[in-house]
């Protein structure tokens, strides 16, 4: 149980590591974005490693759930803009403002994959934190409230600067001030406008990321259990990497099918999204094995003991989600081999 000034300081601490991270990966391009993931997982664990004894595989998990977010929520988001824009062709991802994309389109999806991404983070979170904190299933739902918000204001705030962003063509002084003549902005102008234009929301979303991750985990610590067991904690990751290379499976199938392929290419891999395609193939793969090998543990330990029957089924799920994957990649494995000796023997 948590005293007050703890407390404070705790949701301090979670709040200003959320924020930095969330913001730099809301806000920034790529490289930033991975350094904002890197922050929000390292800061998060470092912080909460004082408080509970969280697994490891918080380092691994963190990010891969929010990978899958990431992606769940612009195949969620993106086609329900779609359909609100009436455009027919799938998307996986929501589109700025521009011709045929009305604001609020823009703000309802922006909002769904908020919400996605804070759900797949939080059961992440409720999975490895639930065997200590009594109030760990708070997590998806503070989560998701909370993330949707945070986009919600991204979106809301990039579509204000859109707006101050076109009323600047029509001001005499801005147009002196950044060399706008007859419509055409000076490189400067352009420059400032597109940093701007994504700083600004990130740093607005980090803040309301930061209050509202911080809040839950807080929240969660209230209520701390006795030391759990470690058939527990072995049968909760077994579950959660299991259910996410399930997923990462899934989301991948999914893109391969919304993604077209590069000119003169037969398959999506070899289109934008491979980098996403290439990392949830990764994911699933190694998170498979995990599962299989913390269910098998889980099982052997809970075997004899009747008061653990949550962490029977619980390492049940684990290991059956990942002992098919591993089956099914392990099969796929031996076909590609076979279909290469065969190749390598006729030529």
């Amino acid at each position: 149980m948590l005293d007050r000034d703890a407390e404070r300081y705790l949701w301090r601490r979670l709040t200003l590591v959320t924020f930095a991270g969330w913001a730099m990966f809301a806000a920034g391009p790529r490289p930033v974005s991975l350094v904002g993931v890197l922050v929000l997982t390292l800061g998060q664990w470092m912080t909460l490693r004082g408080r509970l004894p969280v697994s490891g595989y918080w380092l691994l998990f963190y990010p891969f759930c929010l990978l899958l977010g990431y992606v769940l929520g612009g195949l969620v988001g993106g086609n329900v803009q779609n359909v609100l824009d009436d455009i027919s062709a799938p998307s996986a991802a929501v589109r700025y403002l521009g011709p045929g994309r009305p604001p609020s389109s823009y703000f309802i999806a922006s909002t769904l994959s908020g919400a996605c991404i804070g759900c797949l983070l939080g059961l992440g979170q409720w999975l490895l934190v639930r065997p200590n904190a009594a109030n760990a299933g708070r997590a998806i739902v503070v989560h998701a409230v909370g993330l949707a918000m945070a986009c919600a204001s991204y979106a809301l705030i990039h579509i204000l600067l859109q707006r101050m962003y076109a009323g600047v063509y029509a001001s005499a002084f801005w147009a002196g001030v950044f060399g706008i003549h007859g419509g055409s902005p000076s490189p400067a102008f352009d420059t400032f406008m597109d940093r701007f234009l994504r700083a600004c929301p990130g740093v607005v979303s980090g803040i309301v990321a930061g209050i509202a991750m911080g809040a839950s985990l807080v929240w969660c610590l209230r209520a701390q259990e006795e030391e759990a067991l470690p058939a527990r904690n072995a049968a909760a990751i077994g579950c959660a990497t299991g259910a996410c290379a399930v997923l990462a499976m899934v989301l991948g199938t999914v893109l391969l099918e919304v993604y077209p392929p590069a000119p003169g290419r037969k398959s999506a891999y070899f289109s934008e999204a491979f980098p996403i395609l290439a990392l949830l193939s990764i994911g699933s793969w190694v998170l498979a094995p995990i599962a299989l090998l913390h269910g098998v543990r889980a099982l052997r330990s809970v075997k004899m003991r009747q008061k653990e029957e949550a962490g029977r089924s619980l390492a049940w799920v684990g290991a059956v989600l990942g002992g098919s994957l591993s089956a099914l990649y392990l099969l796929l494995l031996v076909l590609g081999l076979l279909v290469l000796l065969i190749v390598a023997s006729a030529s």
